[in-house]
C-alpha cells in the first residue's frame, strides 16, 4: 500500500497541531511546518518557504521549554528562503542571529552554513558585504573540524569574497586561490564550480580575459556535472562578460539561451532582473530601442523593494535615452544624484556628456576641470570602465590635447577588445573607437586611422 502523498495538507496540518496548544502537538506542528516550507522552496515558492519556516519558529519559542538546537536550524532555513525571495534584509538578520545561536550551542556545520548563507546574501545585495561576513565565516573556520575537508573549502572560498570587499584584495585572492586548491581535492563539482566563482570578483586586466575564459568554462562544466540550477546560472554569467570583451557573439548568444532556461528553473528576483539586463544590453547594441525600453521597464517593475541592480538600472536608462537623443531630460536627475551619493563617480563623466548633448560645452569643460586630476586614483571596478569611456569622449570633444595621453595610456590596453561595464550590465562598443577618438586629440592622423580601421582578428 503507498503511502499518502501529504505535500499539500502540510500547511493545515501545522496550523491545527500548533492550535492545540500543548507541547506533544506543537512539535509535531513544527514538524509539519518545517515540511511545508521545505516543499514550498522546492517549488520555488520561497514567499510561501518564509511563511511556513516563520510558524515553525514561532511554535518553537511558545513551547514550555525551547529547543534551542531546532530554533537554531530553522532560523538557518527561514533566512535562506528570505534570500531566495529576496528580502535581504531580513536574511541578514535572520541568518546572523542563526550564526551567533549556532556559534553559543556548539553547533558547527549549522555556524559555517549560516556564516555561508549570509555572505551570499550580502554580496547579492551589496548591502556592506565585508562586515560581518569575514568575522563570521573565519569563526566557523576555526570551529569546523579538518576533517570536513569540503565544507572548509566551501568557508575558505567565500572567506576569499569577503576579503575583497573589507579592502584586502591581495589576502583574499590568495584565499581563493587556496579554496580552488582544496575544491580539487575534495573532487565535488559543486564545491569546484563554486570556489571557481569567487574568482571572477576581482579585478582582472584585459590582458587575462583569455585567461579568465578557461576557469568560466571549467565552472559550466562543474555546475553541469553537480546538477545545481543556481550554479549553472552563475556559470553561464560570468562566462558571457568575457565572451563578450573578445567580441564572440556566438558564444554570448548560447550563454544567454542557458541563461533563460536556467532562470525559468530558478525563478528567483535578482537573478532575473540580472538575465533581463543582458537582454537590454543586447537590444541597445542592435539598436532595437524600443525592446530595450520594454525590458526596462520589466526591470523596473522586478527589482520595486529591492536594494540592488540601481547601478543596472540607471546606466542602461542613460545609454537608452543618449542613443534615442534624449538626454536633457535626464539632467536634474543625474544632479540630484551626484549630490545625494558619494560613490557616483561614473555619472560625472555622464554629466559631462549631457551637458555636451544639450548645447552647454562650457558647463562639460568646468565638470572635467574638476574630475580629470582625481581620475587616475578613481577604484577599477566596473564603473572604472564607464567613467574611462565617458572621459575619453569629453576630452576628445574638449581637443585636451594635454590629458589625452594619459587616458590614451589607460585605455590601450583594451585594444581589440569590447568595453564591458562589471558583469555586462552594458557595453560601449570597441575600445579602439575610443582609443581612435583620442589620437585626434593628440592630432596623431596615423595611428588614429588604425584604431577606426580595427576589426576583430
Amino acid at each position: 500500500m503507498q503511502r499518502a502523498d501529504l505535500g499539500p495538507c502540510l500547511p493545515e496540518l501545522a496550523r491545527h497541531f500548533q492550535a492545540a496548544g500543548n507541547d506533544a502537538d506543537s512539535d509535531r506542528a513544527i514538524e509539519y511546518a518545517v515540511r511545508a516550507g521545505r516543499r514550498a522552496d522546492a517549488l520555488l515558492a520561497f514567499e510561501d518557504a518564509v511563511q511556513f519556516f516563520q510558524t515553525a519558529l514561532d511554535a518553537i519559542e511558545q513551547q514550555t521549554e525551547p529547543d534551542e538546537a531546532a530554533r537554531c536550524r530553522v532560523l538557518l532555513l527561514l533566512g535562506e528562503a528570505q534570500r531566495k525571495s529576496g528580502d535581504f534584509s531580513n536574511a541578514l538578520a535572520t541568518l546572523g542571529e542563526a550564526a551567533r545561536s549556532a556559534g553559543g550551542l556548539g553547533l558547527p556545520d549549522v555556524l559555517a552554513n549560516a556564516a555561508l548563507a549570509y555572505e551570499q546574501a550580502a554580496w547579492r545585495s551589496g548591502l556592506s558585504p565585508d562586515l560581518p561576513s569575514r568575522r563570521l565565516l573565519e569563526e566557523a573556520l576555526r570551529e569546523v573540524p579538518e576533517a570536513k575537508l569540503a565544507l572548509r573549502a566551501r568557508l575558505s572560498g567565500a572567506l576569499g569574497r569577503a576579503l575583497l570587499y573589507a579592502n584586502a584584495e591581495t589576502e583574499g585572492r590568495a584565499q581563493v586561490t587556496e579554496a580552488v586548491v582544496m575544491s580539487r581535492q575534495v573532487g565535488d563539482p559543486a564545491v569546484l564550480a563554486t570556489n571557481l566563482s569567487y574568482l571572477f570578483g576581482f579585478y582582472w586586466g584585459p590582458a587575462s580575459t583569455e585567461d579568465l575564459l578557461h576557469p568560466a568554462t571549467e565552472m559550466v562544466a562543474a555546475a553541469e556535472e553537480a546538477g545545481d540550477p543556481e550554479l549553472m546560472l552563475n556559470a553561464h554569467g560570468y562566462r558571457l562578460p568575457l565572451s563578450l570583451q573578445l567580441g564572440d557573439m556566438q558564444a554570448v548568444a548560447t550563454d544567454l539561451d542557458a541563461l533563460m532556461k536556467m532562470d525559468a528553473r530558478i525563478r528567483q528576483r535578482t537573478y532575473s532582473i540580472t538575465l533581463r539586463g543582458y537582454n537590454i544590453m543586447v537590444a541597445l547594441m542592435r539598436g532595437e530601442f524600443a525592446e530595450a525600453e520594454r525590458l526596462i521597464l520589466e526591470v523596473t517593475a522586478l527589482a520595486r523593494n529591492l536594494v540592488v541592480h540601481d547601478d543596472q538600472v540607471s546606466m542602461q536608462i542613460f545609454t537608452l535615452r543618449r542613443e534615442q537623443g534624449r538626454l536633457a531630460g535626464l539632467r536634474p536627475v543625474v544632479s540630484a544624484f551626484l549630490q545625494q551619493s558619494a560613490a557616483a563617480s561614473v555619472w560625472r563623466p555622464g554629466l559631462m556628456l549631457l551637458y555636451f548633448e544639450i548645447g552647454q560645452p562650457e558647463q562639460a569643460r568646468k565638470e572635467y576641470e574638476q574630475l580629470v586630476g582625481d581620475f587616475p586614483v578613481m577604484p577599477r571596478d566596473g564603473r572604472w570602465h564607464y567613467s574611462l569611456v565617458y572621459l575619453s569622449e569629453v576630452c576628445a570633444a574638449l581637443g585636451d590635447a594635454a590629458r589625452a595621453p594619459m587616458l590614451y595610456s589607460m585605455m590601450l590596453p583594451y585594444t581589440g577588445r569590447n568595453i564591458v561595464l562589471g558583469l555586462a550590465i552594458a557595453c560601449c562598443g570597441s575600445a579602439d573607437r575610443y582609443l581612435g577618438l583620442l589620437c585626434t586629440a593628440m592630432a596623431r592622423w596615423p595611428e588614429a586611422k588604425q584604431h577606426f580601421e580595427r576589426r576583430w582578428r
